[in-house]
């Protein structure tokens, strides 16, 4: 796009609460990220007149690219996620010989109450985790009244 530097997009969700569509809600969030960039490039190869009689039609060269859309969901809620991590999870049943043409749709989930299982290679994240970890282990009266000494 002639910006001279490269970038991807990340999305951050922040959720306290199950939200039972949320593979749905992403793949729309996403989709219109992509959607927003594809129709920019579109417009601009058609002002420019860029493009040839095959690539007319969606406006898109043949050569031209997207920026990838990383899209994560951080839930803090003590209690684990339950609801669907992918697409698929809140379908309907559908017949075994049709689900390998199923599109699916999974989610990046970082439950903040299960970052014991989770692998970081930055110190700094590490820690950061760490003492959220040791955080929600602690009684809520402890909370509590680290909360005060933190307001007074």
């Amino acid at each position: 796009m002639g910006m001279g530097a490269e970038f991807v997009i990340l999305g951050l969700e922040n959720q306290s609460h199950v939200h039972y569509a949320m593979p749905l809600r992403i793949l729309l969030y996403d989709g219109l990220n992509y959607f927003k960039e594809y129709s920019q490039i579109a417009k601009n190869n058609k002002r420019e007149k860029r493009i040839s009689n095959t690539e007319f039609l969606s406006g898109f060269k043949k050569t031209d690219r997207l920026h990838p859309v990383f899209t994560i969901v951080v839930y803090y809620s003590e209690i684990p996620w339950d609801g669907p991590k992918c697409l698929k999870d809140i379908m309907l049943p559908m017949a075994p010989e049709l689900e390998c043409y199923f599109n699916d749709y999974s989610l990046n989930l970082l439950q903040i109450c299960d970052t014991s299982s989770y692998i970081f290679h930055h110190p700094d994240v590490n820690a950061v985790f760490d003492l959220i970890h040791k955080v929600t282990e602690l009684p809520i009266a402890e909370i509590e009244a680290i909360k005060k000494t933190l307001t007074l």
